[in-house]
């Protein structure tokens, strides 16, 4: 399994050294705003990790799902959106 991928978009803005992209980033993932949002707040939570199929990861990187439902929970908090609801979804590739 690869760490990174230079095709992969996530992966080059994960390499940025600019910080300012970033809502969060922790050693197990990052979050940033999407380019084009479908609601009036919507950011994407993405693994450190190159994982492009759920397929793909073992039981060892299965505990970063948790990391990353975690941090959207956080920010859901910070941005204002936890007492109104908010969906979390599943996108691959």
């Amino acid at each position: 399994m690869n760490t990174t991928s230079n095709s992969c978009i996530f992966c080059q803005i994960l390499s940025e050294q600019s910080t300012d992209k970033f809502l969060f980033k922790d050693e197990t993932c990052f979050a940033i705003r999407d380019i084009n949002p479908v609601a009036k707040v919507h950011f994407l939570v993405i693994p450190n990790m190159h994982l492009t199929f759920l397929e793909q990861w073992d039981e060892s990187s299965l505990s970063i799902i948790g990391q990353m439902v975690n941090a959207a929970r956080s920010l859901a908090v910070s941005e204002g959106i936890a007492d109104t609801g908010y969906r979390l979804s599943i996108n691959q590739k």
